[in-house]
């Protein structure tokens, strides 16, 4: 299940987070997820820095905020 949608500031791509703890990588030009991580909790909560180079997420777990650093990285073609 959905719980949280962020689109990056390019509009290309966004972040979904589900409540089985999977945070998705979506392109939104070809409807395709591109990429797969586990959060390891139920995602709540995303946020993008306006720079797109930072994600953050926020879960279940007490005051857990789990910040995804080099997000830049992530989304380069090669890490694809």
């Amino acid at each position: 299940v959905i719980t949280a949608l962020r689109a990056l500031p390019d509009r290309a791509q966004a972040f979904v987070g589900t409540s089985s703890g999977e945070l998705l990588r979506w392109d939104l030009e070809t409807d395709a997820i591109v990429e797969r991580l586990d959060n390891q909790q139920y995602v709540w909560q995303l946020a993008v820095s306006p720079d797109g180079q930072l994600l953050a997420t926020g879960g279940t777990m007490a005051a857990a905020v789990t910040l995804l650093e080099k997000l830049a990285l992530m989304l380069s073609p090669s890490a694809a």
